[in-house]
């Protein structure tokens, strides 16, 4: 019997790294509407899907900067959404970075447990 699928927002943190100027940070946040039959696979998915987005900043991007994902901030079912579509959202730059970076890799680190615990 084949497993009903269901939806889930991923949200996924980026940040910009720029030679030219070390010191400014500037990071951004997508929301990927995901459709998978459980939150492990949508997990997954989000993971490719911040891989595919890296690939596709690095063709537009100059030789200075660079991407890098930074993590996962939550992972919800949803009720659905328009597939295929990804919605930004500007971030403030944290004041405490290192601490913002900790904080971003600990909820990920929840998110793990969680599917580790539902398999």
């Amino acid at each position: 019997m084949k497993q009903q699928q269901k939806w889930f927002l991923a949200e996924l943190i980026f940040r910009l790294h720029d030679q030219q100027q070390p010191s400014a940070h500037h990071f951004d946040k997508y929301y990927f509407p995901l459709h998978a039959v459980s939150a492990r696979e949508a997990y997954q998915m989000a993971l490719i899907k911040a891989s595919c987005e890296l690939d596709s900043r690095r063709d537009y991007t100059k030789d200075y900067l660079q991407w890098e994902f930074v993590g996962m901030a939550a992972l919800t079912q949803i009720e659905r959404l328009k597939a295929d579509t990804a919605y930004h959202q500007a971030m403030k730059t944290p004041e405490d970075i290192p601490t913002f970076i900790h904080s971003l890799r600990k909820q990920n680190a929840a998110i793990q447990m969680q599917l580790t615990e539902v398999a």
